[in-house]
């Protein structure tokens, strides 16, 4: 499953975003319309690291470069 997610203009977060070392197997993100959890993460400070990541309301799942994780919209709402 190939999933494309897209920055969203965000109003006022609900959150503050947590720092992407956090996001590690069992992080659950959101992109404030979807609920997702880290099933696995490449952090070793290499920007090329990748996170795989299951849409929990689908269980499909889908692989984010950690390059793009500011822009995805998601933020950690869960550890």
């Amino acid at each position: 499953m190939v999933m494309n997610l897209t920055a969203k203009p965000a109003a006022a977060p609900s959150a503050p975003r947590l720092p992407l070392r956090v996001v590690t197997p069992g992080t659950y993100l959101t992109d404030e319309t979807s609920l997702f959890r880290c099933v696995s993460a490449d952090l070793t400070g290499d920007p090329l690291g990748t996170a795989l990541l299951e849409d929990c309301g689908t269980l499909g799942t889908f692989v984010l470069p950690l390059a793009e994780f500011d822009s995805s919209g998601l933020r950690v709402v869960c550890r």
